[in-house]
């Protein structure tokens, strides 16, 4: 659920700023909000060391995160990630000097070792030297009162310097320009320039040993950033000073407490729609295991919104199972889920019962609809016959409408129940009965769809479904204060856009058959590559390998598509689809409490 908020307001003398912030930061359950500008030239500053800490933090090898000390030795992390940053730089600067030598020396090495300013001498006494390169067998071309040397050769190509008295001599070759530095030269910068890279590289990880470091600068600046901005968000009125914010209910008793202990004046109201009110949810266990899917994707529901998670892992689950389809599959996840809860800590409780629902859905959709691993034969054995249910029997031809009608079924329920939630907030406007016409309409699509794409009888339940859907809808939707009569006449004038809006839910069920299509394809491509295994695996124990390591390749490769194909449709049908009906924009403001380091720990930086 979407825990209840109160807005609070609290006053207090301006000379007790410091203090009350101070209070506020160490309960940790007040979401300050501004009462003006919160921009300063200490905020810009502390904004730009966050920045440099941060940038030199993402060039720290994952290898070193978690190890060593927070402590530094004589020098602050700002310090640390100026040195970093400097030191990436030189690295990146020497890469491309030696980069640039080893190309110098690729053009240098034909022509080997002599000295630029003996041949510059030369050309000042009259002694034309001039280097071209040419293929072996248009030799032949140069004329007889030229001069040469062949230096070297480079498969075809040779390495010629011509002597002359005259500068302007033609010679039908293609002429390079005289190196400016010679070879040994070269040699010795890019030798330098080598060791000075790695002694560079070898600083860089020295640093990186002080990562911890670093992480704990860059927390205690955004602590620094979050006080600021707090003080200086503070209103103030002479000798008074008042802030604002939002707190949960349950905490409101702390709060109170609190105040009266300081002597705090303090105002207490319900937060209006207008109100930038934040989010804070609160889950059952089983809904709490959708968190890790939103938590990835960043979206949180507004505070007037619904909290979706019981009705998003519900049909989360049906979706996964449906996308992938094979209870093999299934089987793999669950026990690599437990498996890796086992052996790493790392995975959390939500993550781990969030994977134990989709893998026991996709199993039970795969007992029975018949698929274990795009095995028919597994299908056919005595347990597993047993648990199918013909009409869904994957490999039936005829199953396949049936599945259909049942992507329409989980289609159907979810937009409606959508419709069905919104009706229940609005209660007891008129305008509940809307969203129950909508719900209504959504069974008549239903209908509609089983005839467009089924070739279904649309009965008269769908007809009436649809008619009465959109009478409730022309006579509620736009009801207000300006009476029944002019409520029904402004639906009718909206009416041609609610067509529109209806087409679009035709097409939102529609969306729902991309869970029948992508579990089709799932069990296909498993099939294709037991097929491709069973002829390679029938020539000798070497072949038998071979067909091994295409079917744990291609069955890999099958589930990680599925995977991927959840993330694209699964959370898709639940994110946009749904949520249209459910009127919800992901639009809200998490709830982030007012809570520092003590001032101490913050003023132990030096943030010039």
């Amino acid at each position: 659920m979407i825990v209840k908020m109160k807005k609070v307001s609290i006053i207090v003398k301006s000379s007790s700023r410091e203090e009350v912030l101070s209070t506020l930061s160490k309960m940790g359950i007040v979401h300050l909000q501004p009462c003006g500008p919160v921009e300063n030239g200490k905020i810009e500053k502390i904004k730009e060391k966050i920045s440099l800490v941060k940038k030199s933090f993402t060039l720290v090898p994952e290898s070193f995160i978690g190890k060593g000390t927070s402590e530094v030795d004589r020098e602050d992390g700002i310090a640390l990630a100026k040195k970093i940053l400097d030191h990436d730089k030189e690295i990146t600067n020497l890469k491309e000097a030696v980069k640039r030598l080893e190309e110098e020396k690729g053009r240098v090495e034909g022509w080997g070792e002599f000295d630029p300013h003996e041949i510059s001498s030369l050309k000042q006494r009259g002694v034309s030297i001039r280097f071209f390169q040419c293929q072996k067998k248009k030799l032949k071309n140069i004329p007889d009162d030229l001069a040469f040397h062949i230096i070297s050769r480079k498969g075809k190509t040779l390495f010629l310097v011509f002597f002359s008295c005259r500068d302007t001599a033609r010679i039908p070759f293609h002429e390079v320009e005289i190196p400016s530095r010679s070879l040994t030269e070269i040699e010795g910068l890019l030798k330098e320039k080598r060791e000075r890279y790695f002694s560079t590289k070898q600083g860089l990880n020295k640093l990186f040993s002080k990562v911890a470091a670093l992480k704990a600068t860059e927390e205690q600046l955004e602590d620094m950033l979050n006080y600021e901005k707090a003080r200086e968000g503070m209103g103030r009125d002479g000798d008074i000073s008042y802030l604002t914010g939002f707190c949960p209910v349950f905490e409101m008793e702390s709060l109170l407490t609190m105040a009266g202990k300081e002597q705090w004046a303090i105002l207490i109201e319900d937060p209006s729609h207008d109100d930038p009110v934040p989010t804070l949810m609160k889950h059952a266990a089983w809904a709490k295991t959708f968190c890790p899917v939103m938590n990835f994707i960043g979206l949180t529901p507004g505070y007037w919104d619904y909290d979706v998670n019981p009705l998003f892992v519900i049909f989360f689950s049906i979706f996964f199972a449906l996308l992938i389809g094979d209870g093999g599959y299934g089987l793999v996840m669950l026990v690599a889920t437990y498996g890796l809860k086992k052996f790493y800590d790392g995975i959390s409780k939500e993550m781990t019962l969030l994977f134990y629902f989709l893998s026991f859905a996709t199993i039970l959709w795969g007992a029975v609809t018949g698929q274990w691993f795009g095995l028919k034969t597994i299908s056919e054995l005595p347990f597993f016959s047993e648990m199918i249910i013909p009409s869904l029997y994957s490999y039936a031809r005829a199953s396949e409408e049936n599945v259909i009608n049942i992507c329409f079924v989980i289609g159907a329920i979810q937009l409606s129940l959508a419709h069905l939630f919104a009706a229940k907030r609005l209660y007891p406007a008129l305008s509940a009965f809307a969203e129950t016409g909508w719900a209504a309409i959504i069974w008549g699509i239903y209908f509609l769809a089983g005839l467009l794409v089924l070739n279904k009888e649309m009965n008269a339940l769908g007809v009436l479904l649809l008619l009465v859907g959109v009478i409730m809808v022309i006579s509620f939707e736009e009801q207000g204060e300006d009476g029944i009569v002019k409520g029904f006449l402004h639906g009718l004038v909206k009416l041609p856009l609610n067509a529109l809006v209806g087409i679009g839910s035709f097409s939102d069920l529609i969306s729902y058959l991309r869970l029948f299509a992508v579990g089709l394809a799932t069990k296909e491509v498993a099939v294709a590559f037991n097929g491709m295994a069973r002829d390679f695996g029938s020539d000798g124990s070497l072949s038998l390998l071979g067909a091994i390591l295409i079917l744990i390749f291609g069955h890999s490769i099958n589930l990680l598509l599925g995977a991927m194909a959840v993330f694209v449709h699964g959370v898709r049908l639940n994110i946009l689809e749904c949520s249209r009906h459910l009127n919800i924009q992901w639009a809200g403001i998490t709830y982030q409490p007012f809570k520092i380091a003590t001032p101490e720990k913050l003023r132990s930086i030096d943030f010039r």
